[in-house]
């Protein structure tokens, strides 16, 4: 791929993190090695951030690195990602109804045996919950996120990682 294609970044998915496979991303130049299992919500953000960093890997694979003795040129590990800590259990269900499955706020209803109004209801408590700054913000450089719905709004925010740390 990189013969066809020289300025484009690889970034590497697998599902077990096979060390073989990590040892050849490292040599093929790719831009990092990511686990299936812990990239989860955060996939366009970790992305974004392989772009920027020298190579990128979830925290699983960082054990891998250690043992192996690979000192790697601008190691980052992206974090886990997790939802935002404002949003209650019921106030994530109701977005996670509404926005990630596209239920509309009666078929939520139903499934949570609520009104449909305070379904809507609890999705402007979480659009406003959202919009508090928490996560990699820097992940929307770019993204005019004024001109968006609240639903598309809110899904950019929600899937936002924590912070990530350097680690070279």
């Amino acid at each position: 791929m990189r013969a066809i294609f020289p300025d484009v970044g690889i970034l590497c998915l697998s599902q077990y993190g096979e060390r073989s496979l990590l040892q050849q991303a490292l040599r093929a130049g790719a831009c990092g090695f990511l686990l299936k299992s812990e990239i989860r919500m955060e996939i366009v953000s970790a992305v974004v951030e392989s772009m920027r960093v020298g190579f990128l890997v979830t925290p699983g694979l960082l054990p891998a690195l250690r043992e192996q003795g690979l000192a790697v040129a601008g190691l980052a590990a992206i974090q886990a990602w997790a939802p935002n800590p404002r949003l209650s259990p019921q106030l994530l269900q109701v977005f996670t109804l509404r926005i990630l499955y596209g239920m509309s706020a009666p078929q939520a209803a139903a499934e949570l045996h609520l009104a449909p109004a305070t379904v809507e209801k609890y999705m402007q408590y979480v659009y406003q919950k959202l919009s508090i700054r928490w996560g990699a913000e820097h992940y929307l450089a770019g993204v005019d996120l004024a001109g968006l719905p609240p639903e598309v709004e809110a899904f950019h925010r929600f899937s936002l990682p924590p912070e990530t740390t350097p680690l070279a």
